[in-house]
């Protein structure tokens, strides 16, 4: 939010996976294992939508009437990544209800889920990801139960790629979002009139509901001494020459028992090879500890590179988004309100804007951004966004040892427009 969603350049942590599908992929420069675990837990308490012109109607907004309010916002996922693999699920529900000024309402239950796949190739500096994303509404009549007038799902592909060349200051990302049409089940109240039209409660029912098709691109540029693109080796290949000279000492000492072996009658070969194996693993016990202690080494050298590397950054990242139109889409007040006012029939564009920078050392970070949010009823005109925000370091807290060497961290993120306001806080870990 703080950025204006211009993210999908960047695609970092599990916030990339709602934008761009390669994000599973990308590894931050803190991530120095070969596995590496990143989760969300968010909720957002209801209210802070009520009274605003939420779909940006425009100068028709108060006219119209509806009310949003009672907005509970919940948000769960994680990313598992392995290597250069990568395998990340991000489910957001939303909930509200929607007033008209004659008195009608509906209670409104929207939930969006992505799967996606990714894998980077060359050392990172290439992330290709695919996926699917899923939505469903449940829609229910005032005083009635969820999903009493209907309960619609479905999914669509989608794709995504993230370049950022090694030691360079810059990345580029981009996705391709298919559409999602959704049908499901209809109130058994449900019936069809002499003109063929169904509904229930008074209400005309949708054919189905929809998410358009959407093609996205942007960048990120960093300014300053810390590096954006930082070189990202496998721990493996790290600790591949330590266990190649292990491997070899025990195929020479294979080697050098052989030719004892080969030289010595057969009577004695029992006795030599159990006195091999004996000293043999002696040896190994001392190899494996040498390795393991090699291990803690290297890897304790990766967090302490992530660790003292250049703080003081300025990312500048920006992007924009095309949707697709939807025929005969109408949107959700327009439904309460039985009003066919066409919504989101022709291409709109999105572009957003965000620059992030620390001014305090390793203390507080900083976003300001904006977007342009399109007009999707055809008497409206595209609204402009300012957004802002930042992160605040607290004090470390291993959660009873369960997350050792744990600092967190609280932020937040403000979105304001014409007739608009919506604000977030956020309790995660700082890095």
């Amino acid at each position: 939010m703080g950025v204006g969603g211009a993210y999908i350049g960047f695609a970092e942590g599990i916030e990339g996976v709602a934008v761009n599908p390669a994000s599973s992929a990308v590894r931050d420069a803190f991530s120095v294992e070969h596995v590496d675990l990143d989760g969300t837990v968010s909720v957002v308490l209801p209210g802070f939508f009520a009274g605003t012109d939420f779909e940006n109607r425009g100068a028709s907004a108060s006219s119209h009437g509806s009310v949003y309010d009672s907005f509970l916002s919940t948000e769960l996922g994680g990313v598992l990544q392995l290597g250069d693999w990568g395998v990340a699920a991000l489910t957001r529900a939303q909930s509200f209800r929607v007033s008209a000024s004659s008195g009608a309402q509906l209670s409104m239950q929207i939930a969006r889920a992505d799967v996606t796949v990714a894998r980077s190739f060359f050392r990172k500096q290439l992330c290709i990801g695919i996926g699917v994303r899923a939505a469903s509404m449940l829609l229910s009549g005032s005083g009635g139960t969820v999903g009493s007038l209907l309960a619609m799902g479905g999914v669509g592909l989608q794709a995504g790629v993230l370049v950022r060349p090694e030691q360079q200051r810059f990345r580029f990302g981009a996705a391709v979002r298919g559409p999602v049409f959704g049908s499901g089940e209809i109130s058994s109240r449900a019936a069809f009139d002499a003109g063929g039209v169904r509904a229930a409660d008074g209400f005309v029912l949708p054919r189905e509901v929809a998410l358009p098709a959407e093609v996205e691109a942007g960048v990120a540029v960093e300014l300053g001494p810390r590096p954006l693109n930082p070189i990202w080796r496998e721990p493996g290949e790290e600790e591949a020459p330590v266990r190649a000279r292990v491997e070899s000492r025990r195929r020479a000492r294979q080697a050098a028992l052989g030719r004892t072996l080969a030289a010595a009658s057969a009577a004695d070969r029992p006795a030599l090879r159990a006195e091999f194996s004996a000293a043999e693993a002696a040896i190994r016990a001392v190899d494996e500890a040498h390795l393991d202690a090699s291990a803690r080494s290297l890897l304790a050298a990766r967090k302490a590179r992530a660790e003292n590397a250049p703080r003081a950054r300025v990312l500048v990242v920006a992007s924009v988004t095309a949707a697709a139109p939807v025929t005969d889409g109408i949107a959700i007040s327009s439904f309460l309100a039985q009003r066919y006012e066409p919504y989101g029939q022709q291409w709109t564009l999105t572009p957003r804007f965000g620059i992030e920078s620390e001014p305090v050392t390793n203390r507080l970070v900083v976003r300001v951004g904006g977007y342009v949010e399109p007009a999707r009823f055809s008497d409206a005109t595209p609204r402009q966004h300012l957004t802002f925000g930042g992160d605040v370091k607290l004090l470390p807290f291993d959660l009873f040892g369960l997350l050792p060497d744990t600092v967190w961290k609280l932020a937040l993120g403000v979105d304001v427009a014409p007739r608009y306001t919506n604000w977030a806080l956020d309790f995660g870990v700082w890095h």
